[in-house]
């Protein structure tokens, strides 16, 4: 589920501070993607125990382009990819993404 407003503490690349601004008028509150993400989470968990659903994509980049596909009507799901920082192996991201990715392509 994503909210309307986007509620940035810091600016984007271009400077602009997007704190309390609707993204868009005349459509919902909140919106939410059509796919099964519950489902769509076991399944490609068994590839990493660090896959978890959650209905926060964050108040600013993130939020802002989700909320804008799904307002377009696009079948849309926001997926967070960590950096190898966050101690996940890029091998490991692989296989969960390319599993997301057939599980939705036969959905």
């Amino acid at each position: 589920m994503l909210i309307i407003l986007n509620s940035a503490s810091i600016a984007d690349n271009d400077g602009d501070l997007r704190e309390g601004l609707v993204i868009q008028h005349g459509f919902e509150e909140c919106l939410g993607t059509p796919f099964n993400v519950d489902q769509l989470c076991k399944k490609v968990a068994r590839f990493s125990p660090f896959v978890q659903m959650s209905s926060d994509p964050g108040r600013f980049v993130c939020n802002h382009i989700y909320y804008n596909s799904l307002s377009q009507s696009i079948s849309s799901l926001f997926v967070h990819v960590p950096s190898e920082r966050e101690g996940l192996e890029v091998s490991d991201m692989t296989k969960v993404i390319i599993s997301l990715i057939e599980e939705l392509v036969n959905t």
